[in-house]
């Protein structure tokens, strides 16, 4: 073998790696143009399940309700919390939920 006959098969097995490359980085760059213009025809949407709605519904009906709060029980247990005093005793807890489920 000569030495510019090896040095051909390399020469062309680099050619064809660097075809490949090519063509493969070149199809990449379309692929990502395709999906960039299809992401940017489409609109975010949110869809809120019914019991979101619903949710949303009270809580908005809750804050327009504001005048009827009753602030200083609010304030009255804010401070039992705060400073550690208010207890609840878990026997009535549990009485009071079976009531309401059954």
């Amino acid at each position: 073998m000569k030495d510019g006959e090896s040095v051909m098969i390399v020469n062309n097995t680099l050619q064809a790696l660097a075809g490949a490359y090519t063509k493969t980085t070149a199809s990449s760059i379309k692929n990502t143009a395709q999906v960039a213009s299809i992401a940017s025809a489409q609109q975010d949407e949110i869809v809120l399940s019914k019991e979101a709605q619903d949710f949303s519904f009270t809580l908005q009906k809750l804050k327009s309700m504001s005048t009827y709060v009753r602030t200083d029980k609010i304030n009255y247990y804010e401070n039992q919390l705060a400073n550690g005093n208010y207890t609840v005793n878990a026997e009535d807890v549990a009485g009071k939920m079976l009531q309401m489920r059954y």
